[in-house]
């Protein structure tokens, strides 16, 4: 645990370096008057990703099946930011927002292993509707826009074992992912008495997960489309940014730079808070469309602002919720291992 602790921040600390070497590159004058161009628009750069958050939590509401339907949107909504403040402010942890999200639902009636099950539905759905995303905006980046280069061919790779990648998550998924990894912890002779004493509990959440596969077909497919709808309408972030700074494109380019842009996230996980290749994989996506390396810097100064703010909003969610009961969630060992967002955080 503490190796791990030290190797994550070694790569934060790689990662300011690489950010703070990016900057001093492009010129720390010349994104000052890009952001200063922006103005009172910057406000505006806020709407598409409240349109996401509000997008992502229907998503996420289908994800827990038609027995709980009913709870109130907004209530998604200031769960899921309270969890994703955790996720974002606490990089160096190495439990994530997401058992809190669970916590929190159960707080409003959601018995905890539904909630557990929920959270990995909808990560695999949104994974899926990624990918989908990611797909199309490389069509769109070839044929429409005629980008080309490395980071093009190194995303087309990317994909490739991608796809298949999740399509074998999901079909472990439905024969039972937990239950899974406890037996073959048994079979390579593992001692893991604190996981084994809680096997009816995996094989309880397998059961919930693999049923919503097989009988909730409808939540599935509504899911799919909100999560689907959300990576879209993210990709006027970009549109608008760069109609803000005079140098606008076409929607379909929107879409491709933010497919590769989200690409470079995902890819760089391993860096908390993916800090210095998000950028580094903003300016080779702007670069790809001839776009210059400053509105690439200036994109990401702005979504990491915005990712503070929400960060901030979701605290503020957070304290909204009483606590109380948060060690002895702990305690009760439900917090189960890979719980946390690791490899795909939510955008």
């Amino acid at each position: 645990m503490a190796y791990s602790w030290k190797v994550r921040l070694i790569l934060l600390v790689l990662g300011i370096a690489l950010f703070t070497f990016l900057i001093s590159q492009v010129g720390p004058s010349i994104l000052f008057s890009h952001l200063r161009l922006l103005g009172w628009k910057l406000p505006i750069l806020l709407l598409p990703y409240l349109m996401v958050y509000i997008l992502d939590s229907v998503g996420w509401r289908y994800a827990l099946g038609q027995r709980f339907s009913s709870i109130p949107l907004f209530t998604i909504f200031s769960i899921r930011m309270a969890g994703e403040s955790l996720n974002y402010l606490t990089p160096m942890a190495s439990l994530g927002g997401e058992p809190l999200k669970a916590y929190l639902l159960n707080r409003r009636g959601v018995p905890l292993p539904q909630g557990l099950a929920s959270l990995v539905v909808a990560k695999t759905i949104m994974i899926m509707a990624h990918l989908l995303f990611i797909v199309i905006g490389l069509l769109m980046a070839i044929r429409p826009s005629g980008a080309e280069g490395p980071f093009i061919a190194a995303s087309v790779a990317a994909m490739a074992t991608g796809i298949p990648a999740i399509a074998l998550f999901f079909s472990v998924q439905r024969r039972g992912l937990f239950s899974g990894l406890l037996k073959l912890t048994k079979a390579v002779r593992l001692k893991l008495p604190p996981l084994e004493k809680r096997e009816a509990d995996f094989r309880s959440l397998d059961r919930i997960i693999a049923n919503f596969y097989l009988q909730d077909q409808w939540a599935f497919a509504s899911s799919f489309t909100f999560f689907f709808i959300g990576w879209m309408v993210g990709s006027l972030e970009v549109y608008l940014l760069l109609t803000f700074l005079g140098m606008p494109v076409s929607l379909p380019t929107a879409v491709a730079i933010e497919a590769l842009s989200t690409l470079a996230k995902a890819a760089a996980f391993f860096i908390p808070g993916s800090l210095g290749l998000q950028e580094g994989g903003n300016i080779l996506a702007f670069l790809a469309f001839s776009l210059p390396s400053q509105a690439a810097m200036t994109f990401s100064l702005v979504r990491r602002g915005r990712e503070l703010l929400w960060a901030g909003l979701g605290l503020l969610a957070l304290a909204h919720y009483e606590l109380r009961g948060w060690d002895s969630l702990r305690a009760s060992g439900m917090i189960l291992p890979g719980s946390e967002p690791k490899g795909h955080e939510d955008r």
